[in-house]
């Protein structure tokens, strides 16, 4: 008769659901304060280049919209624009970017955290297979890993 799962398995499987990290956390978590969602996946360091970047950004809208670039003098009245447009898009756009790879790279660090933890637990998720096994009262379907590859 086969055994759905043995209890060393079990244990590893549970020991996975509880130490893996949610990608959906680190992802918001990055989204809310940079570098936070990488502390959460695992890996503080890979947050970092992001979050300069993004910080680079705003230093270039606030450097870019207090810039006095173009003065008109018409009829004796001398118009001043404030604030030059190009730095201040360019610096938007380079801060969009930089969040949006903060995010990104949570993401990934939340999944190469987790497959490095079924890797140490010898947990194959990546080999589920759905099994059919006779018990004492009848029929019992569920899924079954491939443990210690």
């Amino acid at each position: 008769m086969p055994v759905a799962a043995r209890t060393q398995e079990g244990d590893a499987l549970a020991r996975y659901e509880i130490e893996k990290k949610n990608e959906i956390v680190a992802g918001a978590l990055e989204w809310l304060v940079p570098i936070v969602g990488h502390h959460y996946a695992g890996n503080a360091r890979a947050g970092y280049v992001p979050a300069a970047v993004s910080g680079g950004g705003l230093v270039g809208v606030i450097v870019g919209s207090t810039l006095s670039s173009n003065c008109y003098s018409a009829g004796g009245v001398e118009i001043c624009q404030s604030g030059n447009g190009t730095v201040v898009a360019l610096s938007w756009l380079t801060y969009l970017g930089g969040r949006v790879w903060g995010i990104v790279s949570a993401l990934d660090v939340a999944r190469q955290f987790n497959r490095d933890l079924a890797d140490r637990l010898g947990v194959g998720l990546d080999d589920v297979d759905l099994v059919v096994a006779p018990t004492p009262t009848g029929m019992s379907v569920g899924p079954s890993f491939p443990f210690g590859r």
